[in-house]
């Protein structure tokens, strides 16, 4: 996600999102992305570059919620500092009439770099140069996806079988048929 700030608690909102679907193998698979409507001011513009006429034709999350559902159900969510991510799409699922009352099963590249790579920093670009992921255009949610996706390739590569956040697969196939369940599609 790209926001218009730091906490929806303080009424952020997200700006753009983008999605990587990848295989077992950390192959991609498909990807897609689009600028999303806050219905808001457009906040930290000196981050993202995505300013208000941007966004003035684009769809609300409520819109795109459908689609983004779609492309998680059955899938475990993988970002690059997930907290910051989840928080912003349990707070956007539940604007948008999705209320997801559940933890959200994730694996954080963030998280996991300190295992696979050498370096201090675990900024998305520090970690993609030291791991030979191209990282086109820092502060774009689908460029920023398809980086994150490169990690967790890179991770699988390093890691071998079975992955040590088997885990968080096994959790988030669980999650996804309980929420079928509770008429929730993730």
């Amino acid at each position: 996600f790209e926001t218009t700030g730091f906490s929806p608690a303080e009424h952020d909102r997200v700006v753009e999102v983008g999605v990587v679907e990848v295989d077992p193998r950390g192959a991609v698979e498909r990807h897609w992305s689009t600028l999303i409507n806050p219905e808001r001011d457009m906040g930290a513009t000196h981050v993202h570059g995505i300013e208000a006429a941007d966004v003035l034709a684009a769809p609300t999350f409520r819109e795109v919620a459908p689609r983004l559902l779609a492309s998680l159900a059955g899938r475990t969510l993988v970002a690059h500092n997930a907290r910051f991510d989840l928080t912003f799409l349990r707070a956007e699922l539940l604007r948008a009439g999705y209320p997801i009352q559940r933890e959200v099963p994730c694996l954080c590249t963030m998280e996991w770099s300190s295992r696979f790579l050498d370096g201090t920093s675990r900024k998305l670009g520090d970690c993609c140069r030291l791991a030979g992921v191209a990282n086109r255009c820092g502060h774009s949610a689908e460029s920023d996806a398809l980086a994150a996706a490169g990690l967790l390739a890179h991770f699988l590569r390093a890691c071998g079988d079975p992955v040590p956040w088997l885990q968080v697969v096994t959790t988030a196939e669980a999650f996804h048929q309980t929420l079928e369940l509770d008429g929730v599609i993730l």
